[in-house]
């Protein structure tokens, strides 16, 4: 399991960056440019399927040129600079590792926790290693090939898990963060709220459920879309809006959250939340100025998908990541040179795995 997830996790790490080989080519779109056309449309087809307004914009990328509107179980998908209507893409295999990563492709409320034990179990590897290894200078430059065979892959094992030792930590503790932590933060705050649910969204940084419609003939038309965007782009500075959630568009209470991206900061998306009838700014989210509590929080997901740089800091974690996945070939390998360990149904098994997973990957795409 280990060496699946990890497998996957290298493959994952280029989700954005494989979508134009699967879905077609990369366009020149900056990120978050939308013509007021393209809104327009987007809008309306979100009023239409789900009039009550709410809905969720995806701005497009360099990675994915394209606007995407969901309303409900709608969704539709837009040029943004023509606005023409295209036809939504499906998952491409990129998406489904991604999900395998994250959840083995099981249900979201079981794949999850079992995602985020098997961290703790890769973290638990980890401290026991620091433990057991005490001569780590000489371990990391010790490679005895001309020995036995399992006295070469015990060596290698050693050597690959010391050489990437802080980045197997750091994955294992995030990844395990990132499985347990929505669990661990709803239990805390309803805790804290006495079981308030609109309490406890609001202390999350959450809208709270509106629990009677918001209608006034004197209601403020809501602006447009365009408007919107603008005007939460300026809640902070430097920042590019990338999604948007829209809640209760055309009410008077309505509210549109952007989430986006801050250049150079090593933390999850940053937020600004605006009215949608008036664009006054109602609450803005900069990690980096919260609480340190806050702060490391916000750090989990970007260290884990390594998404605070470019493709070549990707390909440094989809290096340090392949000797986690050694690390299970090496360890899988050792159980099998073991007396009595070649013909053990466990050890079939794993080599099953070990070169199943690849094969299927290359058939999937």
């Amino acid at each position: 399991l280990l060496y699946a997830v990890c497998f996957s996790c290298v493959v994952a790490l280029f989700d954005a960056e494989l979508d134009p080989l699967v879905h077609g080519g990369r366009r020149a779109v900056a990120r978050g440019e939308a013509a007021p056309a393209a809104l327009n449309a987007a809008l309306a087809f979100a009023l239409t399927a789900r009039p009550g307004g709410d809905f969720t914009l995806r701005l497009p990328s360099p990675h994915r040129p394209a606007l995407v509107v969901r309303a409900g179980r709608e969704s539709a998908r837009f040029d943004p600079l023509s606005s023409a209507a295209s036809p939504m893409a499906g998952e491409g295999p990129n998406g489904v590792l991604t999900r395998f990563h994250g959840e083995l492709l099981l249900p979201a409320a079981v794949g999850r926790p079992l995602v985020a034990a098997l961290g703790v179990a890769m973290l638990t590897l980890v401290i026991t290693g620091v433990v057991l290894h005490r001569k780590w200078l000489a371990e990391l430059f010790t490679v005895r090939l001309y020995r036995s065979r399992r006295l070469r892959w015990a060596d290698l094992h050693r050597s690959a898990g010391l050489w990437g030792l802080p980045f197997h930590a750091m994955i294992a503790f995030t990844g395990a963060a990132l499985g347990f932590s929505s669990y661990a933060l709803v239990a805390a705050v309803l805790t804290s709220t006495g079981g308030d649910q609109a309490a406890a969204m609001t202390a999350m940084g959450m809208n709270p459920p509106k629990t009677t419609p918001s209608t006034s003939a004197d209601a403020p038309p809501a602006l447009p879309l365009a408007e919107l965007l603008a005007r939460a782009a300026a809640g902070l500075p430097d920042f590019t809006p990338e999604t948007i959630e829209v809640s209760g568009y055309g009410a008077p209470d309505g509210a549109a959250e952007a989430f986006g991206h801050l250049p150079g900061r090593l933390v999850y998306y940053p937020s600004v939340t605006v009215s949608t009838a008036t664009g006054a700014g109602m609450r803005g989210t900069d990690w980096c100025r919260e609480s340190w509590g806050r702060r490391l929080y916000a750090l989990a997901t970007p260290l884990h998908y390594a998404s605070y740089g470019g493709f070549w800091l990707k390909a440094l974690y989809a290096v340090l990541g392949t000797g986690g996945c050694f690390m299970a070939i090496s360890g899988l390998r050792l159980l099998r040179l073991r007396p009595g360990g070649e013909a053990g149904g466990l050890a079939r098994f794993g080599v099953g795995v070990v070169w199943g997973l690849p094969a299927a990957t290359a058939a999937l795409f």
